[in-house]
């Protein structure tokens, strides 16, 4: 099983930049820009020999209709991380989308975004009203705790479920195998 991971949340709270500070890249735009991120990108990618698939979706609006792109990226995957914005606390859209996805019962990780400001450090404890129980906090325009948690799910997610694990012998075969088969 190779598990698919979600990135979802409102529209401008990071989730285009926490992508792109985890595939490497810079080929996914982003922007303090609204709506900025119109289709959902795919990347797959291996950390620590773990293989997973990550995806960045389109931000969540209740009046705009994207809803339908949400609810099917919540059902396909095995991982939702549910990003947020420190910097302006919990929005109408935050609690409509906790309340969408805890109903599905899926693995789901709430990552707070923009910690890297000192002075709203307080608006953390306000997160916990959406009913989660260990916050992530990351910073991705500094690139702090990125890794740390991609690494952590990973780990977690892969001991309780069966997941693919290559020793680095293995991997150079494995690729061959994927390039005949297509």
């Amino acid at each position: 099983m190779i598990p698919l991971l979600s990135i979802i949340g409102k529209f401008n709270v990071g989730k285009s930049n926490f992508f792109n500070n985890i595939i490497y890249l810079k080929d996914n735009l982003s922007y303090n820009f609204k709506y900025l991120t119109l289709n959902n990108n795919i990347f797959f990618n291996i950390v620590n020999n773990y293989n997973y698939i990550i995806i960045d979706s389109v931000g969540f609006n209740f009046f705009l209709n994207f809803k339908l792109n949400i609810s099917y990226l919540i059902n396909e995957s095995n991982l939702l991380l549910f990003f947020v914005d420190n910097s302006y606390g919990i929005f109408y859209e935050d609690k409509i989308l906790s309340i969408f996805i805890k109903k599905k019962k899926k693995y789901i990780f709430l990552i707070i975004n923009k910690i890297d400001k000192l002075n709203l450090n307080i608006n953390i404890f306000n997160f916990f009203k959406l009913g989660f129980k260990k916050p992530y906090l990351i910073s991705c325009s500094n690139d702090f705790n990125s890794f740390y948690l991609i690494n952590s799910i990973l780990i977690n997610f892969c001991f309780s479920k069966k997941c693919f694990h290559f020793n680095k012998k293995f991997v150079f075969q494995k690729n061959v195998f994927i390039l005949i088969k297509n």
